[in-house]
This record gives C-alpha cells, sequence and structure tokens, in this order.
C-alpha cells in the first residue's frame, strides 16, 4: 500500500482510513431521513476530469459502456468512478481521524441533538459548550477546505495555520478535557478565525434530505451549508464587499453575532432555509446541465476525433427535458445516462455513414 502525509499531523502512515470530510453523523440525515447508516446508500458526482466516465449511468448496459468508451477497461473505469464525493482517503492518520472523534461526539450529544429537539436558537450552557462547538465548526470547516471540496477553500496560509491550531489543540488521548486545556492557551491565536454558524429550523414535516451540502467562496464572507448548519466566515473583516444578496443574514447582522453573539447558535427560520436551499439548488442544476453538455463533447472530440454540433447539444437538452416531464427524480445519475444514450446515438449514426 502506498504511503501517504497526514495532512493535520504530518506522519507519513499507509492507512486507508476514508475520513469524512464533513462530520459523518450530520451529512448523513441528507441522503437518509432516519439519520441511520445504510449500507445500500450511494452518492454520485459529475466531473469533468474523467471523460466519459462519470457520464455513465447504471442503466447503460455494459456492453454499451465498453462501445463509448472504446476500451477494454470500460467496466473497471466506470466501476470506480461510483465513489463518494464526501470522503477523502488521503486527508488524515487514522490517530487523527479519532482526535476528531471526541468533540464530534460531544457536540453532537450535548449540543446538536438540543438543538434539535428545540428547533430554536441555542445558548451555551457553559464555556466547554462554547469551545467544543468552536473546535467542532472549525474542524469541517478545515478538513473541507484541505480536502479541496468543491467552491470551498480558503487560502494557504489559513489552511495551513488552522490545522496547526487544531493539531496542538486537539488531544492525542481524545479526552474532552485535555483538549478543553489546551484550547485555553491558544485561545487568543483562536480569535483570527472569524466565522459564525446558524442552525436551520425545519417543520417536522419537513424532508431532511432537501437540505444540502454546498458552498461558495466566490464571494467573501465564504458560505458553507452542510446539514442543518449554515456557516459564515472570512479571512479578511475589512474587505466583505460582496457578501451575497440570496443570505437571509445581512452583512451587518453578521459582524454583530461575531462581535455579540459568540455564546450562542442562532437560527435560520424555515422560509429562509427553504429559498437558501433552493437558490443553491438551482445553482447546481444549471451547473450539472452545463457539465452534461461539456463532457459530451469532450468525450465524443478526445475519443472519436467527431465535433459535437448545435443539434446533438439540442437532442441532449430535450433527453434530460423528456426526464422532467415524465416526472422522472432528476439526478446526477439521470443525467450521466442522457449523455451516455446521447453519444451512443451519435456513434451508431456515425457507424452507419
Amino acid at each position: 500500500m502506498s504511503k501517504k502525509t497526514c495532512k493535520l499531523c504530518g506522519k507519513v502512515h499507509s492507512e486507508n482510513v476514508g475520513s469524512h470530510v464533513f462530520t459523518e453523523s450530520l451529512i448523513r440525515l441528507n441522503f437518509n431521513p432516519s439519520g441511520k447508516r445504510n449500507d445500500k446508500e450511494a452518492i454520485f458526482e459529475i466531473s469533468t476530469k474523467k471523460i466519459g466516465v462519470d457520464y455513465l449511468g447504471r442503466s447503460v448496459l455494459p456492453e454499451e459502456k465498453e462501445e463509448i468508451l472504446n476500451s477494454i477497461q470500460a467496466k473497471e473505469a466506470a466501476d470506480d468512478s461510483w465513489s463518494n464525493p464526501y470522503i477523502d482517503n488521503d486527508l488524515v492518520c487514522r490517530s487523527c481521524e479519532k482526535r476528531f472523534g471526541h468533540i464530534e461526539s460531544y457536540f453532537i450529544s450535548n449540543v446538536f441533538n438540543k438543538l434539535l429537539k428545540s428547533n430554536t436558537a441555542y445558548t451555551f450552557k457553559n464555556n466547554e459548550e462554547q469551545q467544543v462547538s468552536t473546535l467542532f465548526f472549525l474542524i469541517n470547516i478545515w478538513r473541507a477546505s484541505k480536502s479541496q471540496f468543491p467552491n470551498f477553500s480558503f487560502s494557504h496560509s489559513f489552511k495551513e495555520t488552522l490545522g496547526s491550531l487544531l493539531n496542538e489543540i486537539l488531544s492525542s488521548e481524545n479526552n474532552v478535557s485535555q483538549t478543553i486545556l489546551n484550547y485555553s492557551q491558544h485561545s487568543h491565536k483562536l480569535d483570527s478565525f472569524s466565522f459564525k454558524p446558524y442552525f436551520l429550523q425545519m417543520d417536522e414535516s419537513d424532508d431532511p434530505t432537501t437540505n444540502t451540502i454546498v458552498a461558495d467562496n466566490l464571494v467573501n464572507p465564504h458560505i458553507f451549508l452542510f446539514s442543518r448548519f449554515l456557516i459564515i466566515s472570512t479571512e479578511d473583516l475589512t474587505n466583505m464587499i460582496s457578501f451575497p444578496e440570496y443570505l437571509p443574514i445581512s452583512n451587518q447582522r453578521f459582524l454583530t453575532d461575531l462581535e455579540v453573539n459568540q455564546n450562542s447558535i442562532d437560527i435560520i427560520s424555515n422560509e429562509e432555509r427553504k429559498n437558501l436551499n433552493l437558490t443553491f439548488a438551482l445553482r447546481a442544476w444549471q451547473e450539472s446541465v452545463d457539465k452534461a453538455h461539456e463532457t459530451l463533447r469532450l468525450m465524443l472530440s478526445q475519443k472519436f476525433n467527431y465535433t459535437t454540433t448545435t443539434t446533438d447539444h439540442a437532442q441532449l437538452q430535450q433527453c434530460i427535458e423528456s426526464k422532467i416531464v415524465n416526472g422522472t427524480f432528476i439526478s446526477h445519475d439521470v443525467l450521466s445516462n442522457c449523455a451516455a444514450v446521447v453519444a451512443k446515438s451519435i456513434l451508431d449514426r456515425l457507424s452507419l455513414n
């Protein structure tokens, strides 16, 4: 097994840890309403990095996949493409994964479960809750940024400084009391990391899988939405010139919350939550459709030296729209099937000429 370097402690190891980019027990709610583990759960991502592979949906016959890819390795390549984008095998060693765990467990038990039960703003009962919560969110911010989660990346100096601090603070014995003691010795350094978490309200009838996991670092502050939390963070409080209009939080409220509301987790109303998720869903939908067209173009041009036409892309768009009209749940898998089917029809047409 190849050697890896833990991105937190720097230890060289050969462990295949499978670290979750985000706290697993939270993001599990996004894919399974009960929040329970599901061995049959599958998550897909679309990428143009593996031209033609990620778009081969499971309803396309294996022989058609091989024909489209024009490779005897089509099956192995396609099987490898179905990976979980929320797992990073190269992030940390097993020891550091456990160091995250005692903070995550404490936060879930002592803070998150209370938020779920009350569905309203939560004021920390003591300094320990506040400090553990701070570490919990910083751990998720660091992991997402260090894993290069799409559209979520801080500067190199920010990631290295935060990672170094977490490495010094998190107890190697996975002991909360020791971690809190370490925290007190470095609290002045943590003040430079400006962020504020907000809890997303939901009605009992709402489906938790309608919440999204998404990030937007094209603006300052950075926006980070995962599970039941919206996290707003910035590296530069003096230069927040592009505070996004879609946020239910104003620039002034964010600054006020940073200054006077650090002892609580405030609320985003259910209506605001729905609008926020809809905004990101529409953006993600358009990006996914654009990637479907781009992958179709690159797959055929690079593998078959064929330049797609306006008619070809109209055919792809028609396939996608027909799925919507028929009431099909539109997922990345459905888009992949459409692209593969259109590519197959183009190749069939070319073979007849």
